[in-house]
Parts: structure tokens; C-alpha cells; sequence
């Protein structure tokens, strides 16, 4: 909310600050308010979510004033996102189906390097996150945003939004009961004997805040964002798993098991103990050229 802040001040106080054009004020807001809404949706709360879509409707109209239609398209795509996480399961996954079906309709016409591709891989990458398919999500994001880059360029809008949404999908958060409320955290890494998690936040409107900590594994298991890429270890019955990464679906809170839905589709999804998964902060295989 900061930053929506300064902004206002700036615009009360047009006469100090006559430099600054109203484009680039615009610009600051389209921004600011799309990357709060990002992180209502990454918070995953029903009340950031509805907080998520009323900044995308915000960030919606500004893009409209300024008339870029990829900024219009970007937050036409997220708020669609946004309003998805306030659906029912099968309506969430009808919405990811039709994102799907009209990706690869795109990409069969005209190429994955073209804009319509890599615009309706955004989209679809978002549908991902939503379902919780953050693995394939990634990946996605990685081709989208080096298909981006080679063809497009660097400084190009898609190339932008490509890599800030992979950089979101990315961070691996958790929920931990901290000074007498839950909130969310950004997980950094395993520590020692990786029975510890090293935390940045809580999280804001503006962002994590700068506070770092350490919590033990354990304490936090059923606190991780469904959604969250791990690997399987320690298993001796389903042994044949070890190794094998997958992402969190759901949270079995009387089983005290997870969901995991494996990367390989040969693999059935299995419930497993806590104890018996670790953050997966990189995936194999998504080195970038």
C-alpha cells in the first residue's frame, strides 16, 4: 500500500513534480496495483483473493486510460485468474481446459514464438498456478519467457510479464502462527540437517517484509501452500517414489498426509506424510539458454 501511496502523493502534488508525465504515473499504478494483486493471489486467503480481483479491475481500467493493449490483455488474463480461485473445483477446471485447449490452438496456428502463443501461455500458466500444477506451470513460464526473449526481445512487454510471473511462480511460501495470527512467509531454504526452513517475511500489500527466522519442518508440515513443488524421500513402503517430484493438490489434515500429483503421469497421485516430502526450490531440468 506504500507504493500506492507515494504514487498519490505524487499525483496531489502535480505542481512539485511537473517532471514526472502522467504516462509514467499511469505506468507506476498499472504496476503497483498489479503487483499487489499478484500477491493477494499468491497469499491464496478467500479475503486476498477478493482483495486480488478488485487491484486487477483497478490495474484494468488504468491500462485501459493508457491504451497498450498488452497491458490490457496481461490484466484481463489475471483477473480472470483471480476470479477463478473464487470458483468451485470443476468450475476451475473447465476454466483451465478451455485455457489449455486454446493455447495449443494458438501455437498450432501460429507458432509458440508468436505473441498470441506466448499471451495465451500466460494465461493458461495462471490457470495452472490456480489448479495447483505449479511444476507445470513453471516450466511453462521458462519456455514462454525464453521464446520471449530470443524472438521479442528483453525489453519487450511479454518478455516482462513472462519473467515476473515466473519469478512469482517460483517462490515457495508457507503459513506459520506468528506474533498470535497466521501469515504467510517466503520460504528461502533447508538449513543444517534440513529438518530446519529458513523464512523471510510475513507477508504485505507492498510485499515480505525483511524479518528472517528459522522454524523447524515439522512444526509448520500442513502449513505448506497447496501447490508447492517437492520431492519425496525417506518412503519404505512406496520406496519407488523417492525421488520423484510432484505437487501438493491437497491437505489431509486427519490423515495428516499430502496429496502429491507426480510430474511423471505414470505415477498415480499418493498421499504421504509430511515427513516424507522437501521443497523443491529449482526444477531439474529448467536450465535456460
Amino acid at each position: 500500500m506504500k507504493i500506492l501511496s507515494v504514487i498519490g502523493d505524487v499525483k496531489a502534488k502535480r505542481n512539485l513534480y511537473q517532471e514526472i508525465d502522467e504516462k509514467c504515473i499511469l505506468d507506476a499504478e498499472v504496476s503497483a496495483t498489479g503487483m499487489i494483486g499478484k500477491l493477494g493471489v499468491v497469499e491464496g486467503t478467500e479475503q486476498s483473493s477478493k482483495e486480488a480481483v478488485e487491484y486487477f479491475k483497478k490495474c484494468l481500467d488504468l491500462s485501459k486510460e493508457i491504451g497498450e493493449n498488452i497491458a490490457i490483455e496481461a490484466a484481463k488474463s489475471h483477473l480472470s485468474h483471480a476470479k477463478s480461485l473464487q470458483g468451485e473445483g470443476s468450475y476451475k477446471q473447465q476454466t483451465l481446459k478451455q485455457r489449455r485447449d486454446l493455447y495449443e490452438y494458438y501455437v498450432g496456428r501460429y507458432g509458440e514464438h508468436s505473441p498470441h502463443s506466448i499471451r495465451s501461455g500466460l494465461d493458461l500458466a495462471l490457470g495452472l498456478m490456480g489448479n495447483y500444477h505449479s511444476i507445470e506451470a513453471e516450466r511453462l513460464l521458462v519456455n514462454l519467457a525464453t521464446q520471449s526473449r530470443r524472438v521479442h526481445g528483453p525489453e519487450h512487454a511479454l518478455t516482462k510479464s513472462a519473467e515476473s510471473d515466473l519469478q512469482e511462480c517460483k517462490v515457495r511460501c508457507i503459513s506459520v502462527m506468528h506474533k498470535g495470527r497466521q501469515q504467510g512467509f517466503q520460504v528461502l531454504q533447508h538449513e543444517g540437517d534440513e529438518e530446519t526452513l529458513v523464512l523471510k517475511g510475513p507477508m504485505t500489500k507492498d510485499g515480505y517484509g525483511d524479518e528472517t527466522f528459522r522454524v523447524t519442518a515439522k512444526a509448520i508440515h500442513l502449513d505448506y501452500n497447496l501447490g508447492t513443488p517437492v520431492i519425496c524421500h525417506g518412503l519404505k513402503k512406496a520406496h519407488h517414489l523417492n525421488g520423484k517430484i510432484g505437487d501438493l493438490r491437497q491437505a489431509n489434515k486427519e490423515a495428516k498426509r499430502f496429496e502429491v500429483h507426480f510430474e511423471d503421469p505414470k505415477l498415480k497421485p499418493c498421499l504421504v506424510k509430511p515427513e516424507n516430502v522437501r521443497i523443491l526450490f529449482e526444477l531439474p531440468g529448467n536450465d535456460r539458454s
